[in-house]
């Protein structure tokens, strides 16, 4: 599985809204579901009654599986700007040190080079 499909579980835990759904690719059908729920005794959705085959993860359609394919061209360059703007903007948190310098008070960074000499033993090993 690639890096792109290990995102995955973070957003499904995460219920990221469309990205961690199933959902149902039938005309005006807005079934959708966190759970694949179509077992070998299903043969419907309990939701909406349209079979399996209608129905899609959408992060894989519009994410993984463009990339999977094309790499960063065409389609997959379009999936990996989707990914950055719909998930990883979403999700991620950029802090960067101006940001963050007058929430926290920390004292003044004083650099010491000390020079020590080895012993004999020291000396020898390396």
């Amino acid at each position: 599985m690639s890096l792109v499909g290990e995102l995955y579980s973070l957003v499904r835990f995460l219920r990221l809204d469309p990205h961690a759904f199933y959902q149902c690719r039938s005309k005006g059908c807005d079934c959708k579901s966190l759970n694949y729920r179509f077992g070998p005794e299903w043969r419907a959705c309990e939701e909406c009654g349209h079979t399996p085959i209608m129905h899609y993860a959408n992060f894989n359609r519009h994410i993984l599986n463009p990339i999977s394919r094309t790499g960063y061209v065409g389609e997959g360059k379009k999936a990996f700007l989707r990914l950055k703007r719909e998930v990883l903007d979403m999700i991620l948190l950029r802090r960067t040190k101006s940001n963050r310098s007058n929430d926290i008070c920390l004292p003044p960074r004083i650099v010491r080079v000390r020079q020590h000499r080895l012993d004999e033993r020291e000396e020898v090993g390396s």
